[in-house]
């Protein structure tokens, strides 16, 4: 899943220094369909800066990313 789609106890920062501490409590719309559809989510993959082409490199981040399963793990 791309790091810009709420999935619930997961961070959401859309590789934004001002999202770093946002985690959301509810899991997007399409989260919650594939849910039901029997997926399991399983780690979010960095997404370009708030999801634009343009970057501008001081408020980019991009930190590897947990399975949330695997701690040990990551998806960089």
């Amino acid at each position: 899943m791309k790091d810009n789609i709420d999935v619930a106890g997961i961070p959401t920062t859309a590789s934004s220094k001002a999202m770093v501490n946002c985690t959301p409590t509810q899991d997007a719309f399409i989260i919650s369909k594939l849910r039901q559809a029997g997926a399991i989510i399983l780690a979010k993959v960095p997404s370009p800066f708030l999801t634009q082409i343009i970057l501008e490199p001081s408020q980019r981040i991009c930190l590897p990313r947990n399975f949330p399963l695997l701690l040990r793990r990551t998806s960089i």
